[in-house]
């Protein structure tokens, strides 16, 4: 099987790639495409809460965020998964620490959880997108959770991506943001491609 890791900021474009992806494979039986589980985070409250009162709340959020990524299918040859616990742990728990809403207790803690239960992807597909286009798509798209979100905290989480892929922990492929919906989504289908070819001769 063949772990593919979509990553980005905010308003990066992931989302619409994930859903795009989603109608392309829907009838493949060897891809499976996991979103973030945003629909969920928003009925059990952690997403307005959260945005709300950060240093209440950062904490337990990440730590349901880290559940998502337990326990996924391993049935297909590929998966292609919105962000994934790397991404938690090194860009968004981190900068949180940074900002005083997780405290370095908490952000170990993150780590020590990893360790167990954490997983490399067999490569990372990062869309780089400009904070100023992805706070602007935010401010457009008009989720309620996200209102008054600030520049600066994108700035920072584009910052904490780039060193994040930078690393290359894994294979790791960039793609322009700021390309056209459908320019990124034949990209991201060529490395998949790749992936899934790799996956049938395992």
């Amino acid at each position: 099987m063949r772990r593919v890791v979509i990553s980005g900021n905010i308003g990066g474009g992931k989302t619409s790639q994930i859903s795009l992806l989603q109608a392309y494979f829907c009838n493949n039986p060897d891809v499976d495409i996991i979103p973030e589980d945003v629909e969920n985070w928003i009925k059990e409250g952690w997403l307005e809460n959260f945005y709300k009162d950060k240093s209440k709340y950062a904490t337990g959020f990440q730590f349901r965020v880290l559940k998502s990524y337990r326990n996924l299918p391993t049935d297909k040859k590929v998966q292609i998964i919105e962000r994934c616990v790397n991404v938690t742990e090194h860009i968004f728990c981190k900068q949180l620490m940074e900002d005083g809403a997780i405290t370095p207790a908490g952000y170990r803690a993150v780590q020590e959880y990893n360790k167990t239960h954490g997983w490399l992807p067999d490569c990372f597909i990062y869309i780089r997108t400009p904070p100023e286009i992805c706070h602007q798509r935010i401010s457009e798209r008009s989720r309620n959770e996200e209102k008054g979100l600030p520049l600066k905290y994108l700035e920072h989480l584009h910052e904490k991506h780039e060193a994040f892929h930078g690393k290359k922990l894994a294979e790791t492929y960039i793609i322009d943001g700021t390309k056209s919906k459908s320019e990124i989504f034949e990209e991201i289908l060529k490395i998949i491609n790749i992936k899934k070819d790799k996956a049938e001769c395992v």
